[in-house]
């Protein structure tokens, strides 16, 4: 029975070198989204902003 679950925990572990990467870069991915989607919301603002500088710098 021990050698069972020594073997289980061996297993666990291979598991986990190889889930833990994936779980990790999952989660990086969802971060660069949450930025993608706020300046996504915030790009309206940023366009307008934009036109009144060149706006502006055309008046000069």
């Amino acid at each position: 029975m021990s050698e069972y679950l020594w073997a289980l925990l061996k297993q666990s572990k291979k598991d986990i070198s190889k889930t833990l990467p994936l779980v990790l870069q999952a989660q990086r991915i969802e971060q660069q989204f949450a930025s993608m989607k706020a300046l996504a919301t915030l790009r309206p603002e940023i366009i307008h902003i934009q036109l009144i500088i060149d706006f502006t710098w055309l008046l000069h």
